[in-house]
């Protein structure tokens, strides 16, 4: 299963949740706005610019 870090209320996040439905991809959507702390420490090592959304499988970390 897919994790996808970043609020719905993002166009650039709704894109991949639009491709996510399309395919039939199971996945679970991880969003706060930009001034939740936990949120800000959970993305930061994920994605070095803090952009969102952040797509990570396992390992494997899409940003």
């Amino acid at each position: 299963m897919l994790d996808l870090l970043g609020k719905s209320t993002s166009i650039n996040v709704r894109k991949v949740l639009w491709l996510c439905a399309e395919l039939g991809l199971e996945y679970r959507q991880l969003g706060a706005d930009g001034h939740d702390a936990d949120f800000l420490a959970a993305l930061h090592p994920l994605s070095p610019n803090g952009q969102v959304p952040v797509i990570r499988d396992g390992n494997f970390v899409l940003w």
